[in-house]
């Protein structure tokens, strides 16, 4: 009798392990399909090249200083562009850059596009684990998650390169929390530890993980229902101040005087009240994902289905019963805390930007996931159709995807989805001025100009036009337009200089040289010019001045040794040297 009893028992603990064992295996499984479906979907990128939108300030410019990793105290030290020019803090952005340089030799492109693909497979499988955190079965959990990852709205966060920011945020994010809920489920201090580095390392990518800790706090308050005041939650709370001051400390001083940054953006309440219709607009494009412009514009059909959407949202949180009505809060304010700190900043000439919003709809998702009972998640007939609707989205983000291929297709695609966008017909005009089309440019700088007049980068790109195409009066006119919005830019008078010298007349080109080196006392370029127009003007002294200047800032300067030996010639054959 107790052999039977033994040999039971050791059948159902056989039993028991093989299914944990067939457990884990469908796990990897699962995960293995959610990481793949959408790197398979993205792997096209690896292809493309830049779009010359914000990929060019932030790498092209910069891209000896990423090719050393030495360096890497550098991105700590300075702003997303490294300089001091922006608001924008992403050290860890530029470093994850710095790797990408050093493992493609210095050949970056194609690497930058597959780390973003890689990363975004891993965010795919953080997402899921973080759903299942939730109860969500996971079958279901599976499909939820591929069908948030192949979404068209999020397409840019990895067709983009300057996205990066946002997929750290978003993993390190993910992880963050999924660390949290095991740590208070369990009570293992190793969670509390790999919860706390990961939040400190989310700040590093984006600032808006500055807002995860009122989540964390919200998800206890509302999931967890334990004492507030416990000893554990008070050491949470002094590790987010210990990240959080040396993060803000850091920060203020590497991006330096913010009074100081170009007028591009606004910052504070004012810009999120003139944001607020971002909130609507992005509901729609989550929900209805197509004709999904690289560069959006706001628009009265999405903002009146957003209206909609956000008055449906509030009927479900108050009237089904599926989930507690604080749980339902709780995905909301995910959405708010976390799309909000991106509209305290407002860009003049862009409305938004799609790829913010792949962090905050995690919340909107998981509330619609709330409203789904178990019972209908496992039904076969739910899940082909979502099947099918991952499909259709795929299609759509697979063509999409396109509009990134190079920065012609990309401009291209903004104008055609968005014409009133005098941004990108100004980026637009820039590609072709560069290409030395500049009538082509021309017609895009005055489109721009015809939609918005106070785009000062258009009139001075203008100028540059104008002066290409000998038309230098024309040219003058729109640099000196250019300066009332920029009057301490050193280019412009430099320009200015170059255009007087143009039609003949010396004296206010050499008045426009000594502005621009006024402005800026290391500008060789300026030093230069103004010694060709003293050359013209036979200032032999004024010459050898300048091009000591050159020499001084450019010991090997070419054009400077050479004007100098012919000013000294030409000293020499007047007899003013010896």
């Amino acid at each position: 009798m107790k052999k039977d009893i033994k040999q039971i028992s050791q059948k159902n603990v056989q039993a028991v392990s093989n299914q944990v064992n067939t457990s884990k295996q469908s796990l990897w499984l699962q995960l293995i399909l959610v990481f793949c479906i959408p790197v398979v979907l993205y792997i096209q990128t690896v292809s493309f090249d830049l779009t010359h939108f914000d990929d060019d300030g932030i790498i092209s410019n910069n891209i000896s200083m990423l090719g050393n990793l030495k360096n890497i105290p550098k991105a700590f030290t300075n702003d997303a562009y490294v300089g001091k020019t922006s608001e924008f803090y992403r050290p860890l952005q530029t470093v994850s850059y710095m790797i990408d340089v050093r493992l493609s030799n210095n050949t970056a492109t194609w690497m930058f596009h597959l780390s973003n693909v890689l990363l975004f497979g891993l965010f795919s499988c953080l997402l899921f684990a973080f759903l299942l955190r939730f109860s969500i079965p996971k079958s279901f959990a599976v499909i939820a998650t591929l069908l948030y990852a192949v979404n068209p709205l999020f397409s840019s966060c990895v067709a983009w390169i300057p996205a990066r920011g946002d997929l750290l945020l978003g993993g390190f994010s993910l992880a963050s929390f999924i660390l949290f809920i095991d740590f208070n489920r369990t009570g293992k201090t190793k969670y509390l530890f790999f919860h706390w580095l990961t939040f400190t390392i989310a700040l590093f990518c984006k600032e808006t993980a500055a807002f995860l800790p009122f989540l964390m706090a919200l998800y206890y308050v509302f999931f967890i229902k334990k004492k507030v005041w416990e000893q554990t939650n008070i050491v949470t709370v002094i590790l987010y101040a210990i990240s959080g001051c040396f993060w803000f400390w850091i920060r203020s001083k590497s991006i330096g005087d913010v009074s100081t940054k170009p007028d591009l953006f606004q910052t504070g309440i004012f810009s999120l009240l003139n944001n607020l219709r971002t909130i609507p607009e992005s509901l729609t494009a989550f929900v209805l994902p197509f004709n999904i412009a690289v560069i959006p514009g706001y628009s009265l059909f999405r903002l009146t289905a957003g209206l909609i959407l956000l008055g449906i949202i509030i009927y479900f949180t108050i009237q089904q019963k599926q989930r507690l009505f604080t749980e339902k809060v709780f995905c909301f304010l995910w959405f708010l805390l976390l799309l909000v700190p991106t509209m305290m900043f407002r860009h003049l000439f862009i409305d938004y930007l799609n790829h913010r919003f792949l962090l905050p709809f995690i919340g909107i998702w998981l509330f619609i996931l709330f409203l789904i009972p178990e019972k209908l998640m496992r039904e076969q007939t739910l899940l082909r159709i979502l099947i099918g609707l991952i499909v259709i989205f795929s299609i759509f983000t697979f063509r999409s995807l396109h509009d990134y291929t190079n920065a012609s297709s990309f401009y291209d695609a903004a104008i055609k989805e968005n014409p009133r966008s005098a941004f990108a017909l100004n980026n637009r005009g820039t590609l072709k001025c560069n290409s030395n089309d500049y009538q082509g440019a021309l017609d895009d700088f005055n489109a721009a100009l015809a939609i918005n007049n106070s785009i000062a980068e258009t009139y001075q790109n203008i100028g540059l036009c104008q002066f290409n195409l000998k038309n230098f009066k024309a040219a003058i006119d729109n640099y000196t337009i250019y300066l009332k919005y920029r009057p301490h830019n050193a280019n412009a008078y430099n320009n200015i200089g170059m255009s007087w010298g143009s039609l003949g007349n010396f004296t206010e080109s050499l008045a426009s040289f000594t502005k621009a080196i006024t402005l800026n006392p290391q500008f060789m370029e300026a030093y230069g010019n103004r010694a060709i127009v003293r050359f013209k003007a036979k200032d032999y002294d004024g010459v050898l001045k300048d091009c000591n200047m050159v020499l001084q800032i450019e010991p090997n300067e070419p054009k400077a040794l050479n004007l100098k030996s012919t000013t000294l010639e030409m000293m020499k054959e007047e007899g003013n040297i010896k």
